[in-house]
């Protein structure tokens, strides 16, 4: 009986999972508009929070964007509030590469019917209507609270239209 290290392979399955989660699109019925998930993965550490990809790169075609803690277990939970797109306070990191900054009102059109799923351990927006220009940017304000209570953290990273 050959015995495989578990570590190994739960290893190399979280890695195939976050690969084919990148880029992951679902099946739609028959005759329905094609939509794709975008997956925006969580890690906290104390109160730093990490975020990939960042800026989430949202597609030509309509879909769901859904933020996800990296762990089964996490210490925090979104709340009704979890993802808003305010107006940008600040401008995009040049890195960002972005050709121009949507409004807040822009993103309101773009982004709906945002809310937790799956107990308050995800959040899902929807990406909705004409596909705005290559390179425009969202601003957007993530919170996720102390399950145990306590201050919210928030952070504030971008979305950005292919």
């Amino acid at each position: 009986m050959r015995k495989v290290p578990v570590l190994s392979t739960a290893a190399a399955a979280i890695a195939v999972l976050m690969t084919a989660c990148s880029s992951m699109e679902f099946h739609d019925p028959p005759g329905a508009a094609k939509t794709s998930a975008k997956l925006v993965m969580i890690s906290v550490n104390g109160s730093q929070v990490t975020l990939f990809p960042d800026p989430v790169l949202v597609g030509a075609k309509n879909g769901v964007v859904k933020w996800i803690f990296d762990t089964n277990e996490p210490d925090y939970k979104f709340p009704v509030d979890g993802v808003t797109f305010p107006e940008p306070p600040v401008d995009p990191p040049s890195s960002a590469g972005c050709a121009r900054v949507a409004t807040a009102a822009e993103a309101a059109r773009r982004f709906n019917n945002c809310k937790p799923m799956q107990h308050d351990t995800e959040f899902h927006c929807n990406a909705v209507g004409a596909t705005p220009p290559v390179g425009t940017c969202y601003y957007y304000a993530l919170k996720l609270e102390p399950k145990a209570g306590g201050t919210p953290l928030v952070v504030d990273p971008w979305a950005k239209n292919l």
